[in-house]
């Protein structure tokens, strides 16, 4: 579905020059492009002391990241969150889960990823009501209204009514 609403605009020597393995001194530049005053990871190390140890840890942080890059593997519990939800009785933490995969919040990539998203799911929606899936709300004097609204990290859907396939039983839904 992607294919079908963003063209493929990467060529393959583009594509080898943003897969290649980061240099050390792009991992340093990296650090040292980081907030000093951003809230610590789960590991209790922020990026002041990151920045502030580099000389004894560049070693040991830039064959980390290498191998990531290489393997794709990250330690066990490197990338994990803790989900603190609205407390109903305690104000105890509810939750910890490890993230296998992705981007942490406060990541670089992280509006990045999320813009792309966007635009995936914009176009997507964009394209369901030109097929006359989506069916768009009536506005005064007769003008229809938006199928969605973006702006910064707010999504605002509006419809009437969606019509989805249903692919293991071929029925409709409305």
């Amino acid at each position: 579905m992607i294919e079908e609403v963003i063209p493929e605009l990467i060529t393959n020597r583009i594509n080898n020059m943003l897969t290649m393995l980061p240099s050390n001194d792009e991992i340093s530049n990296a650090v040292f492009s980081l907030n000093k005053h951003s809230a610590p990871g789960p590991d209790g190390f922020g990026a002041l002391f990151f920045q502030n140890c580099w000389e004894i840890i560049k070693h040991d942080v830039c064959k980390a990241v290498l191998q990531f890059f290489i393997f794709g593997w990250l330690l066990p519990n490197f990338n994990s969150n803790i989900i603190a939800l609205i407390p109903n009785t305690n104000n105890a933490f509810h939750g910890f889960f490890s993230c296998s995969r992705g981007v942490r919040q406060g990541d670089p990539l992280s509006p990045v990823l999320f813009c792309l998203a966007e635009e995936v799911l914009s176009r997507s929606m964009t394209k369901l009501v030109r097929e006359g899936r989506l069916k768009l709300i009536h506005g005064s004097r007769n003008n229809l209204a938006p199928s969605h609204i973006l702006y910064a990290d707010d999504i605002t859907i509006i419809l009437q009514r969606l019509i989805i396939k249903h692919s293991v039983s071929n029925r409709f839904i409305h």
